[in-house]
């Protein structure tokens, strides 16, 4: 957004300008230490209304660029918007932002635990667990959140993972669905569904093991 102030008709307003702020509400936003402006109204606009979303520049096969020039020279960098147009590439792995939050517990009654897990993941967290470990005064204490404790900590993070799917694969004791790990298109691990396997094993009167077996076989001749 740039800092500062920046003369519009009705006098100075300060950096950004106050229609910049309205085009731009609900759009992740940071600033810098360039003193001036770095998004205009106009800008703003235009990105409010072509962009689907924000973050980094995704696997893209580039196929050209073009640059659009301001007027202001800002004297330490080019003043330069620049757009690529190409075709999108199936990414090797999967780029995502994620916020670890953690927190330390030992005066929560034990049955909340399996409740609190629940509910964690119910609003949307990618994983919960526990650690056991020795805190202060040598009080067991547990890791997480919605309890007792008096604070937490956040980290922000990058976390890259490699693409999945879910596939279905018919074997002697039903159909069977594998979860399948990619990495730049090639199938690197795949796991039958746990779930699957034990009723598939159940109505057939084996063993689990075995309708696993068969299973992840079956993915290699697909």
């Amino acid at each position: 957004m740039g800092s500062g102030t920046v003369r519009c008709e009705h006098g100075v307003f300060p950096v950004p300008a106050p229609a910049t702020v309205e085009i731009l509400k609900g759009k992740p936003l940071y600033g810098n230490d360039f003193a001036g402006e770095l998004v205009t109204p106009t800008g703003a606009a235009l990105v409010a209304t072509l962009a689907d979303g924000f973050g980094p520049m995704p696997p893209l096969r580039m196929a050209r660029v073009g640059y659009g020039a301001g007027s202001l020279d800002p004297g330490d960098r080019p003043n330069l918007l620049r757009g690529f147009l190409g075709e999108m590439e199936e990414p090797a792995a999967l780029l995502e932002k994620v916020t670890v939050v953690e927190t330390t517990i030992d005066d929560l009654n034990p049955q909340v635990y399996g409740y609190l897990m629940e509910r964690l993941f119910e609003s949307g967290a990618l994983e919960v667990f526990y650690v056991p470990v020795q805190m202060k005064k040598n009080r067991p204490g547990t890791l997480f959140r919605e309890t007792t404790t008096i604070g937490f900590r956040y980290q922000r993070m990058d976390r890259i993972e490699l693409g999945r799917e879910v596939r279905r694969v018919k074997t002697p004791y039903g159909s069977v669905r594998i979860k399948i790990s990619l990495f730049q298109g090639s199938v690197v691990q795949a796991t039958p569904e746990y779930e699957d396997c034990r009723q598939a094993a159940q109505k057939a009167g084996v063993p689990l093991r075995e309708v696993q077996r068969v299973a992840a076989e079956a993915v290699h001749r697909s």
